[in-house]
């Protein structure tokens, strides 16, 4: 169930090997696993979604304010919205390492940064050189998404017979399928192989229009009051579904809901095939009645009137400190750590970077 916070709790995780490929809509059976099951080898959407295989894991799943009445899940641990790639003029090779862009020795003369108009990489972007060369373009930002392109809630487990495998990004997110190891620093091979249940108990509201939304791949299938609400079955690229409840989906031919009363709403998800795992839950409309609930900071979860929460909140520069503030950054107008200075943006071209590092305008 959720919690008193802008938080959805996963009912689990299961893991779950090369699934069933054919196309069947989950629904309640009674059986017993057999041991091919218990070890793996699935053959029911049953064992799929239950504890009679291998037991769930379970997780939380942080649902941001998305500024037009509902609340989403992104990329980042404090809200972060994905960057499609950006968009790249002018561009040119700067020199080996970190030259910050400066046209000395004459050799990288060919650079001509103009901090007023340019920004300067280092690395450079994939899209444009090399991870161990500056360079510099005009550059218009990516296009911002909610949800994430990269939805791998298994990553940290591991089994001695754990395939990894490279992602990729897909054209819904803003790249054309491009490894996501050349475009988040550090990217690792990710665990495939898993499913999701998701739970969330809700009171209908007659008079308020509630929506859920979804992205994602492969299956996806939503239950309302137990009525299948959205069938997204197969194999496929990321894919959009919703389900609006009104007087007509809430009637009793449909969802058969009543007013004021408590219901349950499940996602099933099932991710089965490499090369792309994305997931966009957004819940818009549930939550109509006033909450008394406090944010507790150092639980791990960003809620309401907390600007950063990573569950040890000890401070230190562009980590949350105490009090579940953020500390030291980049654009905050203190010189320090680093830094070689700070203007309390983070805009070029005004003789402090982004990075907080000097600007040599020309």
């Amino acid at each position: 169930m959720p919690r008193c916070r802008d938080t959805r709790r996963y009912r689990g995780e299961t893991r779950a090997r090369e699934q069933d490929a054919n196309r069947r809509v989950p629904t309640a059976v009674t059986k017993t696993t057999t041991p091919s099951e218990a070890n793996g080898c699935i053959t029911s959407l049953d064992t799929w979604y239950s504890d009679k295989g291998a037991p769930p894991i379970v997780r939380d799943i942080v649902l941001f304010d998305n500024g037009n009445g509902g609340f989403v899940n992104r990329y980042g641990a404090m809200g972060e919205q994905w960057l499609g790639q950006a968009a790249y003029k002018n561009q040119r090779f700067c020199g080996n390492g970190d030259t910050m862009c400066v046209a000395t020795p004459p050799s990288f003369s060919g650079c001509n940064f103009d901090a007023t108009v340019d920004t300067c990489m280092y690395p450079c972007p994939a899209a444009i050189g090399n991870a161990t060369d500056s360079c510099a373009a005009q550059v218009t930002p990516g296009k911002a998404y909610d949800g994430t392109p990269v939805f791998f809630p298994l990553d940290d487990l591991m089994q001695a017979d754990d395939a990894r495998i490279v992602a990729k990004i897909p054209t819904q997110y803003g790249y054309n399928w491009e490894l996501d190891s050349a475009i988040i620093p550090g990217a690792k091979p990710h665990n495939f192989h898993f499913t999701t249940q998701v739970t969330y108990w809700f009171k209908y509201d007659a008079k308020a229009a509630a929506r859920l939304d979804f992205t994602g791949d492969d299956d996806v299938w939503v239950f309302v009051n137990n009525k299948l609400a959205v069938d997204l079955g197969d194999v496929h690229q990321p894919v959009d579904g919703s389900v609006t409840l009104n007087a007509t989906t809430a009637g009793p031919t449909n969802l058969n809901l009543t007013d004021g009363k408590v219901y349950k709403l499940n996602i099933f998800h099932a991710e089965r095939k490499k090369e792309s795992s994305s997931f966009r839950l957004t819940l818009a409309g549930f939550d109509t009645a006033k909450s008394e609930c406090t944010p507790i900071c150092g639980d791990g979860i960003v809620s309401l009137g907390e600007q950063c929460d990573d569950g040890v909140n000890d401070g230190g520069y562009g980590e949350c400190a105490a009090g579940c503030v953020i500390g030291p950054y980049c654009g905050d107008g203190v010189v320090q750590d680093s830094e070689a200075c700070d203007d309390g943006n983070r805009i070029g071209g005004d003789g402090c970077s982004p990075t907080c590092r000097v600007e040599i305008v020309k």
